[in-house]
């Protein structure tokens, strides 16, 4: 299931009620400097421990998921006043999330996990819904395909439900008699995909920028997501993959956004550790998920996995050999890339992407902050290299025999160049006529002439 929003609630504990005095002596004995001895007392006399004072005075509390007959959640230890991490999507067949509410009847109340905040020990219920009980949109469009049919087109409503049967055949696929996507660019919000449905076609819902939901049951049939089937929906935030599925094409979940991914356990293709959707036979991560840290045991980044993924920090472990086109492009809050001291072809240096020697400079994260420098083995600064790092504020280039810097590689910033060598060999160095278009720049030469 594809799921996007969830909601808000907050489940007060009784016993929470009766130590909020006692809260309040342990941090005063906290500040008087008996740290220790609070935090023990006040683990000891708090609601099985689930809310805790650290030694600075910070209070936790406990979320805890109860996913009402579906798979088990953990639960999340949460620091007061946070919003509380989305969990992964629990898997009941026959059934899709509709989302987490306060209400033990999952009906009232939904939390929202990006805006609602921690303030007391909480349990947040599970919402369900039977797969292919909503009706039908009534505008969709059909064609025979194969043993069933194809929906190919619909008219202008935005919450699209799919029928399991039309005229008492399967619905198969959503496609278009060329093997098309038939949703592209539409202001569609949600989708349920009953189970019947085979088959998502290449482009079947390219660009739907507002696509936040798409209800996929644990019990459904779907085998085949095509190429760019679900690239460019920035909306989405939940990916659910079922077991049946055998085939995800290029690009599929590209430029996604900020999305998850929860692939069913016993799926055979796939698997989805961290969040991330990955391909088991060549251990290629096609899709970051919204965490940075990518898994140990991924050989392969696919071109643009974490584009738009909003994402802070990337971590890469030595089992990465390849690293795709564009990976890291288009996140601009993405500070800091790190690579595994034990990788045989990456490494990073403050926060910069290189080959394993350092010869060649792969990427800067965007969000890149502060001064950084650059290492003495790198000969050119390659073209765009720190385009629009407006968070830059110097650069140190410690190789005196630079050979190169190419188009555009400082557009837009504003910063200091401190350059190792001479100012003879600084004017020596072949500088593309655009290198520093738009930008604001001093520079220091440390070495005499």
């Amino acid at each position: 299931m594809l799921h996007g929003n969830a909601g808000k609630a907050f489940y007060k504990f009784a016993k929470f009620r009766e130590v909020t005095e006692m809260k309040k002596l342990i941090l005063r004995l906290v500040a008087a400097g008996t740290a220790c001895t609070a935090v023990a007392c006040f683990c000891a006399c708090s609601s099985g421990g689930d809310e805790t004072a650290s030694a600075g005075g910070a209070i936790y509390y406990t979320v805890m998921f109860d996913s009402r007959g579906g798979s088990e959640v953990k639960s999340a230890r949460v620091l007061a006043g946070n919003p509380a991490p989305r969990p992964e999507t629990p898997v009941r067949e026959g059934y899709f999330l509709t989302g987490w509410y306060e209400d033990p009847a999952a009906t009232d109340d939904e939390w929202h996990f990006d805006t609602d905040r921690v303030t007391s020990n909480i349990t947040l219920y599970a919402g369900w819904e039977l797969s292919g009980t909503a009706e039908a949109t009534a505008s969709l469009v059909y064609e025979r395909y194969g043993d069933g049919y194809a929906v190919t087109d619909v008219g202008e409503e935005t919450e699209i439900v799919i029928p399991a049967e039309y005229e008492g055949l399967p619905v198969v696929a959503i496609r278009d008699e060329y093997g098309n996507g038939v949703f592209s660019g539409k202001a569609i919000t949600s989708v349920t995909v009953p189970d019947s449905v085979t088959e998502i076609a290449r482009n079947a819902f390219y660009n739907c920028a507002a696509l936040a939901e798409i209800n996929i049951g644990a019990g459904s049939a779907l085998a085949t997501i095509g190429g760019r089937a679900f690239s460019g929906c920035l909306s989405l935030e939940e990916v659910y993959i079922p077991a049946s599925v055998t085939s995800i094409g290029d690009s599929a979940f590209n430029n996604c956004g900020s999305v998850s991914f929860t692939v069913a356990e016993n799926n055979a293709a796939y698997r989805s550790p961290n969040g991330h959707l990955v391909e088991r036979g060549t251990n290629t991560l096609l899709r970051g998920g919204r965490s940075g840290d990518i898994p140990d045991g991924v050989e392969v980044i696919a071109q643009a996995a974490f584009r738009y993924a909003q994402v802070t920090q990337i971590s890469v472990p030595a089992s990465v050999r390849e690293i795709g086109n564009y990976a890291f492009d288009y996140n601009e809050n993405l500070e800091y890339i790190s690579v595994d001291e034990g990788n045989d072809c990456y490494s990073s240096a403050d926060g910069v992407l290189y080959n394993a020697e350092r010869t060649e400079l792969i990427f800067a994260p965007e969000g890149l902050q502060g001064e950084i420098a650059l290492p003495v083995t790198l000969s050119a600064i390659p073209s765009f290299a720190f385009d629009g790092r407006t968070g830059l504020t110097g650069v140190y280039i410690a190789n005196e025999n630079l050979e190169s810097i190419g188009s555009f590689a400082f557009r837009g910033c504003g910063l200091e160049i401190r350059f190792a060598g001479t100012r003879e060999a600084w004017d020596a160095i072949s500088k593309n006529q655009v290198w520093n278009t738009g930008a604001q720049l001093t520079y220091v030469c440390e070495a005499q002439a």
